[in-house]
């Protein structure tokens, strides 16, 4: 279709709508947005081209913005009338003109107030965590809201589908509103114990841009029935595992930051700054309303950047064996023993990542997309990575007169965090000798008791009035975090049907 100035197409528009049409501007993006909207009839799969994808410079991104609305204004009518057999001619265009001129200028989602300073760092984080990536093909709902980022390595199958089900059981929200974007990693040095179980999670017959060469994996039958439902889901795959495809010198950072990015970008692109949810593929969410509130929340306090999400305790067994079932109950105790005592003393150190409303929890961080962007996402380090993304989020909110966390907000907005059964975290039962008896690292020098060792619930009840005197609503929390760890027994896994 010519849409240039002097071709036919042009002087019709221009003869139809009465807009002055300077340079051919107007009845481009006309030609433009009916060619999406034909796309997305026929070929909806396709990533867009030409003019149509998206661009980096500020001026064609808003072009793109208009022929994307204005193509899903269009799409309807266009469809109605190809159905019919007519032509797109006069009669098509009076009506087409009509609806570009109704949608005026963008609404005040779509063009933010964006200081040109942070839009040039977000642009910067793309570019640098992005450059060279395979990236999603399909684009990115135009409802959605919710984009729901994690990073997978060597993680048990029944952990991610646990995950799924509690997203599956979100309520007051529809499916196009959300989206879930895993990104499963590993370092070129992975053994193969690793490289299988990440290539089992990529294999799940369930993302909709599926890795090319990557076969189904055997499934229970209840896991085939579960697969069915989570069809209808936006979930999406990210391989950082096959060879090729690595993250060199991977850490859990580096792969929160490559769903981050994309994630931010995809917003980008939809003309939204959405709300990022991060987490860990060992959580789930037991509030069937948490994706609702937290829109909710964003919506009704505007100038809200972040919400640093708690977590409470879950221990997830399916030993059938009351004996052995017993020593591992015991195990957990001394593992939530030994992750209090570390907790509260962080509180009488006085470290910025005592259990507090302004830590970023590894499991549960929420935050709006483009500011996320525009702080440069996670710090690459595998210890405090969420941490440092809290603190910048937090900077930046001070520096723009907007609002980081409040009190409260670990609280409302926690979730299930998994004790973990095998290696990955400091809390596996596996990954650590836990000690039954510690020193005091709080006795002085000359002290008689200097290198005695105590055992740790008498180290965690001599320090608590103490850390209480220093942060009374951290050291609460943290005695309800521990002293709440749900058990959940399950069956054991049916046989995989081969």
């Amino acid at each position: 279709m010519d849409s240039k100035p002097g071709s036919q197409f042009a002087q019709d528009f221009e003869s139809v709508s009465g807009l002055s049409n300077e340079h051919g501007r107007e009845s481009t993006l006309l030609a433009e947005g009916i060619a999406y909207a034909i796309q997305g009839i026929y070929a909806p799969d396709v990533q867009p081209l030409g003019s149509l994808a998206p661009v980096s410079g500020e001026g064609e991104r808003a072009d793109v913005i208009v022929r994307k609305k204005l193509g899903e204004t269009l799409r309807p009518k266009v469809k109605e009338y190809l159905e019919a057999g007519k032509n797109l001619d006069g009669g098509f265009l009076s009506f087409a003109s009509e609806e570009i001129m109704k949608l005026g200028k963008l609404p005040a989602e779509a063009t933010p107030n964006i200081d040109s300073k942070d839009r040039t760092r977000a642009e910067q984080y793309w570019q640098e965590k992005l450059s060279g990536e395979t990236l999603i093909s399909e684009p990115q709902d135009p409802k959605c809201q919710i984009s729901v980022v994690v990073p997978i390595f060597n993680e048990e199958k029944a952990n991610v589908f646990r995950q799924l089900k509690s997203i599956l059981k979100q309520r007051e929200i529809n499916s196009e509103e959300f989206e879930v974007i895993y990104v499963v990693n590993n370092s070129p040095e992975a053994g193969e114990e690793i490289r299988n179980a990440n290539r089992e999670i990529l294999s799940l017959p369930i993302w909709k841009n599926r890795p090319v060469g990557i076969e189904d994996n055997s499934l229970s039958e209840e896991e085939r029935e579960l697969v069915e439902e989570l069809r209808n889901l936006n979930l999406f795959v990210i391989d950082k595992s096959t060879p090729g495809n690595e993250i060199v010198k991977c850490n859990v950072a580096k792969a929160r930051n490559r769903a981050l990015a994309e994630a931010s970008k995809r917003f980008d692109i939809n003309n939204k700054n959405g709300i990022i949810l991060q987490t860990d593929a060992d959580t789930f969410y037991d509030d069937p309303t948490f994706f609702n509130r937290v829109i909710k929340k964003f919506s009704n306090n505007p100038d809200l950047i972040a919400i640093p999400g708690g977590a409470k305790l879950a221990y997830v067994t399916n030993e059938q064996d009351p004996m052995k079932r017993e020593a591992e109950i015991r195990e957990l105790n001394r593992v939530v023993d030994y992750m209090g005592w570390e907790s509260l003393k962080q509180i009488v150190l006085k470290q910025p990542w005592g259990l507090d409303d302004m830590t970023m929890w590894p499991g549960n961080g929420v935050y709006r997309s483009f500011e996320s962007a525009v702080v440069g996402g996670m710090q690459d380090a595998t210890h405090m990575d969420d941490n440092s993304l809290g603190l910048r989020l937090y900077d930046l909110a001070e520096s723009h007169g907007r609002s980081y966390s409040y009190k409260g907000a670990n609280n409302e907005f926690s979730n299930k965090t998994i004790i973990r059964q095998k290696g990955g975290i400091t809390t596996s039962l596996d990954a650590i000798a836990i000690p039954d008896m510690l020193p005091d690292p709080f006795i002085d020098d000359d002290s008689p008791d200097k290198g005695r060792l105590f055992p740790i619930k008498h180290l965690y009840r001599k320090y608590l009035n103490k850390a209480a005197a220093i942060n009374m609503e951290a050291t609460t929390k943290l005695q309800e975090t521990i002293s709440s760890v749900d058990i959940i027994y399950e069956a054991k896994p049916q046989d995989h049907i081969q």
